[in-house]
């Protein structure tokens, strides 16, 4: 049989409401938790994803010489072109990228402001120049620009509808890029 309006109306509405309450209430106590959670899976999936398109591209570079015939020489002018590449990249297309970007989170986190640092455009030139210079085959640090990545993904994930709301003080965003510093 179909329950009446009237009958939600009396104690069964007001378990909702009160059930409902507590949903909020354990929400808002831990959308700490969330944001870190979430941002540990987006920037393991963003280094897996780093790391395993550099490893690629380098074994491609050293299959195309292999296979090619290009000798030692062809090797080195393919590193050279793709280093060209990366750093031409990142020139056009942010040039805040360039560096490790250790110092500049600190710079962030000590409260200095820092145009463009922190944005999807620089995101897209670091993680395109590292995996370019690392299929290129350079010996150079991952920490650092995981590091800076790590910070971009969470200043982006601020920006999310229901993480707003929790920005209003700045001492919550410190919390969380300090923690982006920490999970890069």
């Amino acid at each position: 049989a179909a329950k009446s309006p009237g009958e939600w109306a009396g104690p069964r509405r007001h378990q909702w409401q009160a059930f409902s309450r507590r949903v909020r209430d354990a929400w808002a106590v831990n959308y700490y938790w969330l944001f870190l959670l979430f941002l540990a899976v987006l920037t393991s999936f963003a280094a897996f994803g780093m790391d395993a398109t550099a490893e690629a591209l380098h074994y491609a570079v050293i299959q195309k010489v292999l296979r090619g015939g290009g000798g030692v020489g062809g090797f080195v002018a393919l590193r050279v072109a793709l280093t060209l590449l990366a750093v031409e990249a990142t020139r056009v297309v942010s040039p805040i990228a360039a560096g490790s970007g250790i110092p500049e989170v600190k710079s962030v986190l000590a409260g200095f402001s820092l145009p463009g640092f922190l944005s999807l455009r620089t995101l897209v030139a670091k993680v395109g120049g590292v995996v370019l210079l690392l299929g290129a085959g350079l010996p150079i640090g991952k920490e650092g620009p995981f590091i800076h990545t790590a910070a971009i993904l969470a200043e982006s994930m601020l920006g999310l509808h229901y993480f707003r709301s929790h920005n209003a003080t700045s001492g919550f965003r410190h919390q969380m890029l300090s923690a982006a510093a920490a999970v890069g």
